[in-house]
This record gives C-alpha cells, sequence and structure tokens, in this order.
C-alpha cells in the first residue's frame, strides 16, 4: 500500500535560484556581505547572475542595504607584498582568484612608487625620483599620471594627499568624479609651500606663504613622514616641530595650532613620533592621539568661529584592555613596542602592530579586533575600502 501510494503522489519540481524571478535575485544578492569577493563570485556563476549585478539599479540597492559604507578590502602599503587583502576585516592569504579583479594591480606594475595615501577607492603614489604622481583606481585598473609642479625643486621635501572634488558630500561614486590633490613641500628656506592640482583644469595653481609683519617667524616644515588628516574642507599636517598646519583646501587660508600640551617630549624623541596621530571623532572637529607606554590617550581640539582654542583630556585609556601587550613593554627600547601603523579616518579607526600581531582599535566605541598574526614590524599600512565594480567600468 505504502509503495503504491508514494507512485500517486506529485512529482516535486526542482528549483533553483536561476528560476526565480531577476527582482527577487536582486533581493537575495543585496543581502550578501559587503566585500567586493562575494559579489564577484556570484558574477562569475553563470550568464545571468553577471547581468543581475552589473546592473546600476542593483549596484544601489546593494550599496543602499549596506548604508553606503564601503568595507575593507584591503591594506596597500610600501613594503611586499604591497597588498594585504581582508575578508570579514581580517587578512587573508592573497589569492588573485579570490579577490576583486585589479587588486594586486599595484604590486605589479609600481613597485618601486611610494603609496601617499588612500581616500574613497582611489590610491595616491608618487614615483622614487619624485617627478610624477600617479593616481590608480585598483578596482578597474585605472591610472592617471600627472606632473609635479613645474616649481617643484626635487631637492625639497615634499608630500601630497588626494582629496574629492569640492562640495561633493557623497563619497560611494568618488571614483567617477573629479578629484584635487593638494601638494605641500618645504624648501632651502624650511618654508612649508602648498599648490593644489585640479582634475577638471589639468593644472597646478600655487599659494605662497602669505608675509606677517614684523619679524619673519620660525620656519615650520611639515613632517612628511606622518599621515595627514581631512576634516571637512581643512587639510590637518604635523609640523617637524611641535605645531598643527591647518589649510583650508576651498578658501587657501592657513595656520598653525599647538599639540597637546604635555606631548612635546614626544616630538623631540624622533623614535616615538610614530606613535602619535591626527583623528576624527566622531563628536569633535579635531583629535589627537597618542600612544605611550602602556597607555592611549586622545585629546580634543575646542574651536570657536573656526579659531582653535584649547585641547581637552578626552580619555585614558590602559592599552592592555584593547591589545596583548609583550611582558617586557615597559623596559625601554630604540623603537617602540606598540606601533600606530595605519588609520581610517572615514571610520575613526587606528591600526596598532605589536608582537601579538596587528590590531584595529575603533575609536568611538572602543572595541577592537585582530587583523592578523605577524611577529615581523609592519610599516605603515594605508586602509583600502571600496564596494564592488564591474569589470570596464569608465
Amino acid at each position: 500500500m505504502g509503495a503504491a501510494h508514494s507512485r500517486l503522489l506529485p512529482e516535486r519540481q526542482s528549483l533553483s535560484l536561476t528560476s526565480l524571478p531577476e527582482n527577487v535575485l536582486m533581493e537575495i544578492f543585496s543581502r550578501l556581505p559587503a566585500h567586493p569577493a562575494f559579489l564577484r563570485c556570484i558574477s562569475l556563476t553563470c550568464k545571468e547572475f553577471h547581468q543581475i549585478v552589473v546592473n546600476p539599479d542593483f549596484l544601489r540597492l546593494f550599496r543602499a542595504h549596506h548604508r553606503d559604507t564601503p568595507p575593507l578590502v584591503g591594506f596597500i602599503r610600501n613594503q611586499s607584498p604591497r597588498f594585504l587583502p581582508t575578508i570579514g576585516g581580517a587578512v587573508v592569504q592573497y589569492d588573485p582568484d579570490r579577490v576583486v579583479a585589479g587588486a594586486g594591480a599595484l604590486e605589479l606594475d609600481d613597485a618601486d612608487w611610494i603609496v601617499l595615501g588612500c581616500r574613497h577607492g582611489r590610491v595616491l603614489l608618487q614615483c622614487p625620483e619624485r617627478r610624477y604622481l600617479l593616481v590608480v583606481d585598483p578596482m578597474v585598473g585605472r591610472r592617471e599620471y600627472i606632473d609635479a609642479p613645474s616649481w617643484y625643486r626635487l631637492r625639497h621635501s615634499s608630500t601630497a594627499v588626494l582629496i574629492c572634488s569640492p562640495c561633493h558630500g557623497d563619497h560611494g561614486d568618488c571614483r567617477s568624479r573629479p578629484f584635487r590633490i593638494v601638494f605641500v613641500y618645504f624648501s632651502v628656506a624650511f618654508m612649508t609651500n602648498i599648490s593644489i592640482y585640479s582634475s577638471q583644469t589639468d593644472q597646478w595653481v600655487k599659494f605662497q606663504t602669505p608675509r606677517l609683519p614684523g619679524p619673519l617667524p620660525l620656519p615650520n616644515p611639515i613632517d612628511t613622514s606622518r599621515p595627514s588628516i581631512l576634516i571637512g574642507n581643512v587639510l590637518y599636517l604635523f609640523t617637524i616641530f611641535t605645531t598643527v598646519l591647518c589649510f583650508n583646501v576651498d578658501t587657501q587660508e592657513r595656520h598653525e595650532i599647538p599639540q597637546p600640551p604635555g606631548n612635546h617630549y614626544i616630538e623631540r624623541r624622533a623614535v616615538l613620533r610614530v606613535n602619535t596621530l591626527l583623528v576624527a571623532p566622531r563628536d569633535a572637529s579635531l583629535g589627537f592621539l597618542s600612544v605611550t607606554s602602556c597607555y592611549l590617550k586622545l585629546w580634543v581640539s575646542n574651536f570657536a568661529d573656526g579659531v582653535h582654542l584649547q585641547w581637552t583630556p578626552r580619555w585614558f585609556v590602559s592599552l592592555d584592555a584593547l591589545v596583548p601587550l609583550p611582558e617586557d613593554i615597559a623596559e625601554p627600547t630604540q623603537m617602540p613596542k606598540i606601533r600606530i601603523i595605519g588609520h581610517d579616518e572615514d571610520g575613526n579607526v587606528v591600526y596598532l602592530w605589536s608582537l601579538a600581531g596587528v590590531f584595529a582599535i575603533h575609536l568611538d566605541e572602543m572595541q577592537s579586533h585582530q587583523v592578523f598574526s605577524n611577529y615581523q614590524l609592519i610599516h605603515r599600512v594605508y586602509p583600502y575600502k571600496s564596494f564592488f565594480l564591474p569589470p570596464g567600468i569608465s
């Protein structure tokens, strides 16, 4: 009876994803993790899936589902290998088939070029001779070579910062829009000079250092070895002394503010300069972070009508609550045993290296997680964040 009864049951129809309506597939795919590797795998599955994930309507839906917050794709650095891909916030072993197309292009073609920074899907590099700059979109392999300003002399120390087009609040599509480069250098007289390049005009504009009445001030050249931070339309850069240079990229106004009191001794010991950083706390316009011995300290700047008034201590945290510390952390050495190696200014995340590995510290939530284990010294890394982009995008 059982066998006869089973033969009377209707046969089940096999279901597959390809049989689902396109709008249903779009909703399903939009809930995949934001890392580009996932959509790339979907796009390689079949022609139908590929057409969906490269559809601009789907890409907008995908980004909206992830609140227009691009994920961390990896770290670009001036060491070998040049690119450390990440999935789920942790570094994975490099495998071109598992990572987005073009993610390893920097290592192949620009091994000698110096990475200066990453911002909103684009990377800025400088050639070893400092004659040229290069703006790269690693996700699609787009490259734009730019001559250094004609008035720049190669014997002068320099750095550069890539910024988005003015009045552009949504950074989801920055890579397809114009950009500017702020080129900062100091001359033989140690006076800081600033020039701005516009991709719209393909021209450099030079801004002279204003001459103040009375005796000339002591020169404060910028420290080209340390990262800057852009908050709104103001670029903040360390000088080699105890001040911070503030430059408004729209009005070209510039002034200097002192660093927080009590940190000047750090500046006198070059070995510890790597452990200070300018940050952008969620509820403050400018922050100053330092790692000294076993502690993490944060000051925030108080401004009134755009004028810096004073630094106020925000918090003082024991590092062992966030990062495993070496047993001999307090013993003096030539190099710090905890180093600041990177910073994500949009997410307000700082990356610390220690003998236990590399850790991400989320400054607003005061939470941490390990990015990878590495007992070798890691120098500066530049977090690279991006959504999936279809191959051949212009």
